[in-house]
């Protein structure tokens, strides 16, 4: 576990100065000093969220936020959470782990971390992490799920705000552009690379690249009993979510592992001649209280024949 710009509570807990979680996979990436400490991003008369740090499990692909909680509240307990919808690092929306909440209990205060999901971004060479995007939650379930925080976007600038940066993925000779439509640009960009090969070692996988050119946050599904391959029947996997404006790294998978592929003729990926699947795009609607309630309106459905 490598440790970048911890600043932990109380005094005997780790703490550090390293830039190194934050840093990107590329050896170009430009020396840049990190300037961030910690930073306050809510505070009121009911909680109050405080940044302390970051940390990175490369071998998993998870970054953590590190954070001091403080529920003010004298009689209700409130769940600190991140909207796992907006999470956005350089531009690019990436998975947060939506299930993990943490519980204060009246007056309780204490350090937490929240989880994100960034192999994706480690493996695509995105750079440092300049533009750190989150949206905090803090609620009760007193009846109702009633958000005590008003929806903000909080914005993260490690090297400091004049060092911003947000990613332009440069388009590769493998790219296939799927779908462009008034939503979205869908790109199918071929074979996973080698890092993401060597992590899913039984399985093929497909980079999808998505750009949400709408303000709301999309999302993609596909049906998994439509896909084919090579004109056999297949069960196929490709979901992601884009926040409005930003984009996404996302896969498709199959059902089945190589070596039971290997009955459609496929020993390796020059071997896919053809992939045949269905998807919908779906906006996200938000409630009185500024959650994310999941599917709100399908705005196309698409039938796609690839051939990689």
């Amino acid at each position: 576990m490598q440790l970048a710009a911890e600043k932990q509570y109380p005094p005997d807990s780790p703490q550090g100065e390293s830039a190194e979680g934050l840093e990107g996979k590329t050896d170009t990436a430009e020396e840049k000093e990190i300037t961030f400490t910690e930073q306050v991003v809510a505070d009121n008369e009911k909680c109050k969220i405080t940044i302390t740090g970051f940390e990175r499990d490369d071998e998993w692909g998870i970054f953590y936020i590190n954070t001091l909680l403080e529920n003010k509240s004298s009689d209700k307990t409130y769940t600190f959470s991140l909207d796992s919808s907006t999470v956005n690092i350089n531009g690019v929306t990436i998975y947060a782990f939506p299930d993990i909440g943490h519980e204060l209990a009246p007056g309780e205060k204490r350090n937490e971390k929240f989880e994100l999901y960034d192999f994706a971004l480690n493996y695509n060479d995105i750079g440092d992490y300049t533009d750190i995007e989150l949206v905090f939650q803090v609620y009760n379930y007193n009846r109702k799920k009633v958000n005590v925080l008003e929806r903000k976007t909080v914005h993260i600038y490690p090297y400091g705000e004049d060092k911003a940066a947000e990613f332009v993925r440069e388009a590769q000779p493998s790219d296939k552009i799927i779908l462009d439509n008034e939503y979205v640009t869908v790109i199918f960009a071929g074979e996973c690379n080698e890092k993401f090969k060597e992590f899913y070692s039984s399985e093929y996988m497909f980079e999808m690249f998505v750009i949400n050119k709408t303000d709301k946050v999309i999302l993609i599904r596909c049906y998994p009993d439509s896909f084919s391959v090579n004109g056999q029947e297949e069960i196929g996997s490709w979901y992601t979510k884009v926040h409005g404006g930003k984009c996404s790294f996302s896969t498709i998978s199959f059902y089945n592992k190589k070596e039971d592929l290997e009955k459609y003729g496929i020993k390796d990926y020059e071997d896919f001649k053809e992939i045949k699947f269905k998807f919908f795009i779906i906006d996200s609607g938000i409630d009185d209280d500024g959650f994310y309630y999941g599917e709100n309106n399908k705005l196309s459905e698409h039938e796609i024949t690839l051939n990689p």
